[in-house]
C-alpha cells in the first residue's frame, strides 16, 4: 500500500513487475491520480493495466480518469 504517485514509482523500481495496478482516487487534485501518465513514461511499465477505484462518480471525473490512462474506472 502506498500514498502518493511518488511512492507507486518507488515500488515499481524495487519489486517485480506487477500484474495490476489498483489505486483509490479520493480527489482529481491527488497526485496518485496522475499516476497513469507517470507509468506510461516507462517502457517496461505501459503495459500494467491501471485501475481507479473511487468514490468519485461524477462523468467528468470517469472521463479524465479515463483520459489520464486508467483502463478501467470503478
Amino acid at each position: 500500500i502506498v500514498h502518493s504517485a511518488q511512492s507507486v514509482m518507488d515500488q515499481l523500481m524495487s519489486d517485480q513487475i506487477p500484474d495490476l495496478i489498483l489505486v483509490e482516487v479520493i480527489n482529481q487534485d491527488s497526485d496518485i491520480y496522475r499516476l497513469p501518465v507517470l507509468v506510461k513514461q516507462v517502457p517496461k511499465w505501459a503495459g500494467i493495466p491501471i485501475v481507479a477505484h473511487s468514490v468519485l462518480s461524477d462523468r467528468g471525473a470517469v472521463i479524465n480518469a479515463i483520459n489520464l490512462g486508467y483502463r478501467d474506472y470503478i
